[in-house]
């Protein structure tokens, strides 16, 4: 089956099926799933629909966006071996080789309502090559989702990252999550303009060389969110 229509829409914001954004969150396509998600359950997840779409860059190019599947281990795993260790360093806050195969399994079999993620690939279907994802994932610890995205190294820097945040700080609000929160490191400039960007009500606590974000969504209209 070809996919030519289900690509047929190219955006440059928040992703839609067949129309433009209103400035409500509630229009979005997100599908939320069961909200607990274990090995033995992974049958019974609904994978979020109609979320795939085309988006262009400022700079002309376009990609696909589209929700995490679970037999897309091999995507990040061939991603993550593009990656700079600077960029590496800067999403993981470590050195890695690679990425294990339990972590790709975490990174791949989500429950779409506690953890999130979203893939910009380029390339046909069965060439798809992937320059970046965006994904939070729930903190036991406070319950509160933790924001995460890496860009390709020869992908930054053109707007990519922007529209991977807002995609998944939509998807959290979807969710019914009012706050979320990111670590940042003080030398991730490219991220730092970013949440400047969005002009979300936050605070930051620093130590160490790192900072720490908690990002209020309760208070703001989703109109201004997304500008």
């Amino acid at each position: 089956m070809k996919r030519g229509n289900r690509r047929s829409k190219v955006n440059k914001g928040i992703c839609f099926p067949s129309q433009s954004f209103s400035g409500n969150l509630d229009e979005l396509c997100f599908d939320s799933g069961p909200s607990v998600v274990n090995p033995a359950e992974q049958e019974s997840v609904k994978h979020p629909t109609g979320c795939e779409n085309l988006f262009r860059l400022k700079t002309g190019e376009t990609f696909l966006l589209r929700p995490i599947r679970e037999s897309d281990g091999g995507l990040l795993a061939d991603l993550f071996s593009k990656l700079s260790a600077e960029s590496i360093h800067l999403r993981f806050h470590s050195f890695m080789r690679s990425l294990s195969d339990s972590l790709l399994f975490q990174f791949t079999h989500i429950d779409f309502v506690k953890n999130y993620a979203l893939v910009a690939t380029v390339g046909e279907e069965f060439f798809e090559c992937a320059i970046g994802v965006g994904r939070y994932m729930l903190c036991s610890e406070n319950q509160m989702p933790e924001l995460a995205f890496v860009v390709r190294d020869d992908w930054q820097g053109k707007g990519l990252g922007w529209i991977l945040f807002k995609n998944i700080v939509a998807a959290a609000r979807k969710n019914r999550f009012e706050h979320f929160q990111a670590m940042l490191e003080s030398r991730n400039t490219a991220m730092g303009r970013i949440f400047a960007k969005s002009k979300l009500p936050h605070t930051i606590r620093n130590r160490q060389g790192v900072s720490y974000y908690e990002f209020d969504l309760s208070k703001i209209s989703s109109k201004r969110m997304m500008q």
